[in-house]
């Protein structure tokens, strides 16, 4: 069965229907998006373990194939073109920065920014804009699922542009996922799972149209949180900086003291 999220109804009547064409490009949608990316699942999955979907609010559900689950690929409204060879250099480009991240694992919480020439060597101006396109594409599946329009300013940074107006794409590490990181070391080699943040819409005074958009896309507790808004045209995102800042967000104290009582229980029950 597909996991279903119920949506909320009090916005249903600002959602568009699928209209059956690539939302990139406007072809025939004949291509489905993965939501996480494949080879992330299979590196979280390691010997063959037990890959969980927790997006359901009622239960939880076993991926059975990284590949095709529902769980993890958006609907059709790509084209196959789009979603496969217009988009290689974004992958390989998501590839880097996820190995990037997975051999920092343990110590990127400490950072206070992040070295594009690290990442991706000389090339790093290239590849770092590959990235944001990465993104950009993910986060445009994403609006397309929830019935909203993509953004402008996405589609033309897919199409070459540099800079996304409207929109602000920072990278981020997050507390919480930070202290639940620090609780499994010991137990698992990776990062605490894949996280698609909650998608955020704000309305017109008239309720008529949305006007701002806010969400994250996340490897552990290290990733990137993404803010469109029309009535900002020129805000900040982690292109084209060198060294972009890793933005800290913070956790309410009592859920962070909660994950570390968590951490801290024995997992045998002889051990009570």
């Amino acid at each position: 069965m597909k996991p279903q999220v119920p949506g909320n109804p009090e916005f249903d009547y600002l959602r568009r229907s699928p209209t059956g064409y690539c939302w990139w490009c406007g072809s025939l949608a004949d291509s489905r998006e993965h939501k996480y990316k494949r080879t992330d699942l299979v590196r979280l999955q390691g010997e063959g373990g037990p890959l969980v979907w927790g997006g359901d609010p009622d239960k939880t559900h076993q991926i059975r194939s990284v590949k095709k689950s529902e769980a993890v690929r958006f609907g059709t409204h790509m084209c196959r073109t789009c979603n496969g060879a217009r988009s290689q250099p974004f992958d390989r480009a998501y590839d880097e920065y996820v190995d990037f991240l997975w051999k920092h694992r343990d110590d990127m919480w400490y950072w206070p920014a992040v070295s594009m020439p690290e990442m991706f060597g000389e090339e790093w101006a290239t590849k770092q804009l590959d990235l944001a396109r990465y993104f950009a594409k993910h986060f445009g599946s994403r609006f397309v699922e929830e019935g909203i329009e993509v953004p402008t300013g996405l589609i033309n940074l897919l199409n070459g542009g540099t800079r996304a107006a409207n929109i602000s794409m920072c990278f981020a590490k997050r507390e919480d996922l930070w202290e639940m990181h620090k609780g499994l070391q010991g137990v698992t080699d990776g990062p605490p799972g894949l996280w698609l943040g909650e998608m955020k819409a704000w309305l017109s005074s008239d309720r008529s149209e949305v006007v701002r958009l806010q969400t994250n896309c996340l490897f552990g507790y290290i990733g990137v949180e993404f803010l469109w808004d029309e009535n900002y045209l020129d805000m900040d995102s982690f292109f084209p900086h060198e060294v972009p800042a890793l933005n800290e967000y913070l956790a309410d104290p009592r859920l962070v003291e909660a994950i570390r009582s968590r951490s801290l229980e024995p997992s045998d029950p002889s051990q009570d």
